[in-house]
């Protein structure tokens, strides 16, 4: 929009604004049957015009305008309409067929019309299903056909040796069955065939060769676990029954089937595992538990060299002998008894004192001068120390006392007596620490503790420290070089140095180890300098399982708290947690689809049979529940009787048993009656197809359905179509789905179409009436669909019908005028004379009153008054029909003389039915009468000649039609 202001005395302000053209973005909407609007249209002005051409197969187009709001108008401008005639059926066909069919097959796809589509039934099924396309292009709803589970009628011709043969159950079994013929005993396991198809049988397999049916007849000896389950069904020949050993023992006896239940030798033997009582047992005995009947366990009877068995009456654990030590190896395997070490002494081990079989220390001062030292009293003293033994009374021991040798006194070492003085003159000059000790406030010496030592003699207040993380083997150590064992929680770097075991590894001993062992199992240490394996857990979230190699983190559905070496914690029952490695309770959770059953303790239960849940996890509180379904609605494991392989998270998850429908507006009802559902859906009811309804409520599928009443199958397309008037059909059953139109009783017809019993017979055909709708008799008739027991309409006076005629238009009159003034006879003394007869419609009653009269003629001369008749010869040869009504839609047949001539001839047909004669004589204007030979009627072909009438001012003459000569009713009577 552009915009300029007008000031006086200044005129027009500049131009403000600017206009932009409107233009259409984009394509004008998809029209049916269009081949598409260009690329080009995009982008085209206002009132610009797109137009599309039709697809092909269509004429015509379509266009579109852009509007002054830059959007494209409606498409118009016509339509596409279809010049080519659809002659195909688009798709496969519809029709749903059963299981035990194949399918339509690719070739039904887009079938021409007028064709039919055929189906084989499925391996072991014999027929086939057809189905068709109409001449309209459309399929037909349903299908023809059966298929027919195949059967093998005759028994099976195969050898079974050893065996009593195939039972007769085998005989008509169904395809894909199978039958069993067993083994007589002692032979085993037996025989199966299978039905593969219509009388064909697969090949047998199986054998019956000689087994042993049970176990060995050997009882398994007492030191075994019995013989093994597998023994106990049928073996074949060479099967060895095994009995393991119990427990601690090792070895296995074996048995092996030598056919018809017989069994072999037992082999084989169980030794006691000694190793299994104690590490250090050489050789051990079964023998009863005290308290039991037959219950044995094993004891030890000797040790290994350097052991000894414990003196505690049981036998059961060996200790180290004396003047050995237990090894201190971490691993309680490998640990062993070894020689003492020089300078300790080993007593040995014990129930009550020493069970750990560990070395002891001499008395600071004193120590063992070789391995092996059994007892304390192999402890000698070091120099500088002198040694004294003085009795204990009371408990009849000794005590060793030890001392540093004071001023003027010595010892050099290695005995076992006290200090000797200095020789006369001589004295020690001061209290002088030896080395491995220090001079304890100048007064006397002591011991250096493990992890300090002094190298010399010296007066040193203390000893000196090894380095960090290093200690000595024992006390009393004189030198650095001492310093060599790494002390727990520590490695030797060199051997002057020595670090802190890294995280995930400990140090257990006082050794000289260069490095710290690692955890085992991926355990890891909270802090580093780890000394021993007791420190060494799984930190929060991780567990050693039972029988693994590694830790690994607490599963899905478990957690565990702190460091330690405790199992992970399950949650509870159902419950789950977001991640692997959960440190704590509170991570537990309820999965998607489950549902809390206890809050203390935790449990959960899945979503399913009739109840849901959500689709996430959830915290374990008491309001997390599954919810059942709305009622009449249930999860598919309680229709199927099926445990729910997974659970159900939505509502959506409820669905309709069979039977039942569901409502737009989610009312749940069964199925009315015409309609069907299969269930494990929320579909609302589906209607049986046109012309089909279902017997009951509560259809479950399309089978349900059967031809309503009214209705029956057409056998040529395959669809119901209505019974027509006349017919009625009460529907199909459950057994016989396919109905039929059954035709009312003789006489009677319904009022409409789709009749639907025969009550509905309740009114009468045209050409019959009365109380049992009987034809109506002659000179009556009667149009139909009266009431039953309506009487038929008499004919106008004067007229006459045949038996059954069914309108007034079929009443013809008794008396018919010849088209000119008579009929002559070839012989006039055929004419039947009646005197005294006063006129020609005297002369006329007088015919009509006879039913063999033909015709008559009367004489018009006043004086003569003549009036003759023309009766009928039953057993004349020759046959004239005579035209009842001027249309020629009905004749009046007589038999005459077959040498009469009746009429004036005129023309020879030739050999034609009496029918056929009749019609040349309708297509004839003269013709008033066909002559034939009486031979051939009523259907017969014969001669036949036409006559007509002749003018004779002297004579009028008239011929006669009865009801019963009409050949209409002759017809009736015989059953054309």
């Amino acid at each position: 929009m552009l915009t300029s202001g007008c000031y006086i005395g200044e005129g027009w302000s500049p131009v403000e604004g600017r206009c932009e053209q409107i233009t259409c973005t984009g394509l004008p909407p998809p029209a049916a049957n269009s081949a598409g609007f260009p690329g080009s249209c995009s982008g085209q002005p206002y009132q610009a015009l797109c137009a599309a051409p039709c697809a092909p197969g269509f004429s015509g187009g379509v266009s579109s305008t852009c509007g002054e709001d830059g959007q494209w108008s409606e498409v118009g401008g016509g339509l596409c309409a279809s010049h080519m005639r659809r002659t195909f059926c688009p798709g496969m066909p519809p029709a749903k067929t059963p299981a035990y069919s194949t399918g339509w097959p690719a070739n039904c796809t887009n079938l021409l019309a007028n064709s039919a589509c055929r189906q084989a039934c499925a391996p072991g099924y014999s027929g086939s299903l057809v189905t068709r396309c109409f001449s309209n292009a459309t399929w037909a709803p349903g299908f023809r056909g059966n298929c027919t589970r195949d059967r093998c009628s005759r028994m099976p011709t195969d050898a079974t040796p050893n065996s009593a043969g195939w039972p007769p159950s085998c005989a008509n079994i169904t395809s894909g069955s199978s039958c069993r013929a067993p083994c007589d005993s002692p032979f085993g396991p037996g025989y199966s065939i299978q039905c593969s198809g219509k009388d064909s049988w697969a090949a047998p397999t199986g054998t019956c060769p000689e087994i042993c049916s049970g176990p060995p007849t050997a009882e398994p000896p007492e030191d075994s676990r019995g013989w093994g389950a597998s023994c106990v069904n049928g073996n074949v020949v060479g099967f060895r029954c095994i009995a393991g050993c119990a427990p601690s023992f090792k070895g296995r006896y074996v048995s092996s089937c030598l056919g018809k239940n017989q069994w072999g030798e037992v082999a084989g033997s169980c030794e006691p595992l000694c190793k299994d009582v104690h590490r250090g047992c050489a050789t051990c005995r079964s023998v009863r538990v005290p308290g039991s009947d037959n219950s044995t366990e094993l004891q030890c009877s000797t040790c290994f060299a350097g052991w000894r068995l414990r003196r505690d009456g049981v036998g059961k654990t060996c200790d180290c002998s004396a003047g050995f030590m237990m090894n201190g190896t971490a691993d309680a395997d490998s640990s062993w008894c070894v020689p003492c070490p020089r300078g300790q002494y080993c007593p040995g081990g014990g129930a009550d004192s020493n069970p750990d079989s560990r070395a002891f220390n001499c008395t600071p001062g004193l120590a063992t001068i070789s391995e092996g030292a059994r007892s304390e009293q192999q402890c000698y003293t070091m120099p500088g120390y002198g040694r004294s033994i003085t009795q204990n009374d009371d408990r009849g021991t000794v005590k060793i006392d030890v001392f540093i040798c004071p001023i003027g006194t010595y010892n050099g070492g290695g005995n076992t007596v006290g200090c000797t003085k200095c020789g006369t003159g001589l004295t020690t000059t001061k209290t002088v620490a030896p080395p491995g000790s220090f001079a304890d406030m100048g007064a006397s010496a002591k011991t250096c503790p493990r992890g300090t030592y002094t190298p010399d003699f010296n007066s040193l207040p203390a000893c000196l420290t090894c380095p960090a993380g290093i200690t000595t083997v024992r006390d009393n150590s004189t030198s650095i070089g001492h310093c060599k064992l790494a002390r727990k929680g520590y490695y030797l770097v060199n051997a002057t140095a020595a670090e802190e075991c890294p995280m995930g590894s400990y140090q257990g001993r006082e050794a000289e180890v260069y490095k710290c062992d690692e955890c085992p199992y991926g355990y890891q240490t909270r802090v580093e300098g780890a000394g021993g394996n007791a420190e060494c857990m799984a930190p929060p979230g991780v567990e050693l399982q039972e029988g693994a190699e590694w830790v690994s983190e607490c599963g899905l559905g478990s957690y565990k708290e702190g460091w330690n070496k405790n199992p992970c914690r399950p949650c509870g029952n159902g419950l789950t947690t977001a991640a692997a490695g959960s440190v704590s309770a509170e991570q537990c959770l309820i999965p998607a689809g489950w549902g809390v059953v206890s809050v203390t303790p935790p449990a959960a239960a899945i979503c399913a049979n009739g109840s849901y849940g959500i689709n996430s996890t959830r915290a374990v509180t008491s309001n997390a529940r599954c919810v059942l379904c709305p009622p009449n609605l249930f999860t598919r494991d309680t229709l199927s009787g099926t445990p729910a392989a997974a659970p159900y998270t939505s509502e959506l998850d409820c669905v309709l048993k069979p039977g039942w429908g569901m409502s737009g507006t989610g009312e749940v009802k069964v199925c009315p009656p015409g309609t069907y559902n299969a269930g494990y859906n929320r579909k609302p009811c589906q209607e049986c197809g046109t012309g089909f309804t279902s017997i009951e409520a509560g259809g479950e599928d399309e089978d349900a359905c059967v031809v309503q009443s009214g209705w029956a199958m057409d056998i040529h397309f395959g669809i119901p179509k209505p019974c027509d008037v006349g017919t009625y059909s009460t529907g199909g059953t459950t057994d016989t789905p396919n109905a039929e139109c059954v035709p009312c009783p003789a006489g009677l017809t319904t009022q409409k179409d789709e009749a639907d019993s025969e009550e509905d017979c309740d009114v009468c055909v045209a050409g019959h009436g009365g109380a049992n709708c009987t034809a109506c008799p002659y000179d009556t008739f009667s149009t139909g669909v009266h009431k039953r027991g309506d009487a038929c309409m008499p004919c106008a006076p004067h007229t006459v019908s045949a038996r059954g005629s069914r309108h007034n238009s079929e009443c013809l009159p008794e008396l018919v005028d010849s088209d000119n003034d008579y009929f002559p006879l070839s012989n006039d003394s055929a004419w039947d004379n009646h005197d005294g007869v006063d006129s020609a419609l005297d002369c006329g009653m007088l015919c009509v009153s006879d039913s063999a009269c033909v015709m008559y003629r009367y004489s018009t001369d006043v004086l003569l008054r003549k009036c003759q008749l023309l009766l009928e010869a039953p057993d004349g040869g020759q046959a004239i029909a005579l035209k009842a009504d001027s249309a020629g839609t009905g004749y009046a047949v007589y038999r005459v003389d077959a040498n009469l001539k009746v009429g004036v001839r005129l023309s020879d047909e030739g050999s034609k039915t009496p029918e056929e004669c009749m019609k040349a004589c309708s297509g004839t204007n003269a013709c008033e009468l066909a002559a034939l030979d009486a031979a051939a009627l009523p259907g017969s072909a014969g001669p036949c000649v036409l006559y007509g009438s002749t003018l004779d001012s002297d004579w009028v003459g008239m011929y006669h039609v009865h009801g019963s000569k009409l050949f209409a009713d002759m017809m009736q009577g015989s059953g054309s």
